[in-house]
């Protein structure tokens, strides 16, 4: 076994050991993931209207005041663009499904990046460099380093 076959193998055991602490990293994001509860995608603003009723406060020209504030869900799915509005009593506990869906978000794009990292080891990895060395036996020419090989002819 040569020194570059050696380099070689404890580069690939070095792979092996990489791949199978990313595998335990994605491991525990689908464990997470499964401890996800209800999740909803999306934004909640604070709306404000103008309803434009001659003589309403909206309308007033001094200090005028609009109507609300009123909650407003904003999402797309499938892209499809979707707002409705949201009833004061249940802001809160779809504020927290929000969040959950932003968790999910993270740890579904932390799952990608791991994979892509996994198949760069595994299927992408670079040819072994092998390292000119000069081998025992003579007739294996191209072992030799070319600078070498033209001072054996020259004597």
């Amino acid at each position: 076994m040569t020194k570059s076959d050696i380099i070689y193998s404890i580069s690939d055991m070095e792979t092996i050991n990489t791949i199978q602490i990313i595998d335990q990293k994605i491991a525990e994001i689908k464990n997470q993931l499964l401890a996800l509860g209800p999740m909803h995608p999306g934004s909640i603003s604070e709306q404000h209207h103008v309803c434009q009723q001659p003589g309403c406060r909206c309308m007033a020209k001094k200090n005028p005041q609009r109507h609300g504030p009123y909650s407003k869900l904003s999402f797309v799915y499938h892209g499809k663009q979707t707002c409705r509005f949201v009833r004061p009593q249940w802001v809160d506990e779809l504020s927290a499904q929000l969040e959950v869906y932003k968790t999910f978000r993270d740890l579904t794009d932390q799952w990608i990046a791991l994979s892509i990292q996994r198949a760069q080891l595994s299927f992408f990895k670079p040819a072994a460099k092998k390292s000119p060395s000069i081998d025992s036996n003579p007739s294996n020419v191209s072992s030799i380093p070319k600078n070498i090989r033209k001072s054996k002819r020259q004597n």
